[in-house]
């Protein structure tokens, strides 16, 4: 079920902004409106094994020739079982905590990609990496964030951008066209 919403973005009307809500893989195969980005955050995990390849090509079928896709999931790696007893009580202590985000997922699904997955999905389905960040998920203790929040993310941030558990990809489609 397709349902286009009223394009507000940030609180703001924006015509040149239309955001659907849909069933991600009915959405993949039948749309075939060329992007210049499409952005997809802490989802892929959350698919069938099987439905990943599939996905992949449909997101490369969807965008225009310079279109960009970004990416962030979480991956199987060393730091995601080794989190620093400082970073973890910062997160029990945080906005999210509160809110118990954090609480282990009664999904099935809710499982991290074995780690160079998502690379070699992406290879495989046509695209070209062109930038890689790792981070971490860490959370504000106050809403809006203070500035003791803002400087401790950053310092979270740069600390892991090579280790951490959150992969971040942005790629582009090959210039073959073998995969369509």
């Amino acid at each position: 079920m397709l349902r286009p919403t009223d394009g507000r973005a940030g609180g703001r009307a924006d015509d040149s902004i239309t955001l659907i809500e849909a069933d991600v893989l009915e959405w993949c195969g039948q749309t075939h409106e060329p992007f210049d980005l499409i952005t997809v955050s802490g989802m892929l995990h959350h698919l069938r094994p099987p439905d990943l390849p599939g996905m992949l090509r449909n997101i490369r079928r969807l965008l225009k020739a310079n279109g960009r896709f970004l990416v962030a999931e979480p991956i199987d790696c060393a730091s995601l079982h080794e989190i620093p007893v400082w970073l973890d009580r910062w997160n029990r202590n945080s906005v999210a905590a509160r809110q118990a985000y954090s609480d282990p997922a009664e999904e099935p699904d809710e499982a991290p990609l074995p780690e160079g997955l998502l690379e070699q999905s992406l290879i495989e389905a046509g695209f070209q990496l062109d930038a890689s960040r790792r981070s971490v998920e860490v959370f504000p203790h106050r809403l809006p964030p203070s500035l003791a929040d803002k400087l401790f993310i950053r310092f979270v941030q740069w600390r892991f951008r090579h280790t951490g558990y959150v992969l971040a990809l942005l790629a582009r489609p090959t210039d073959r066209g073998d995969f369509d």
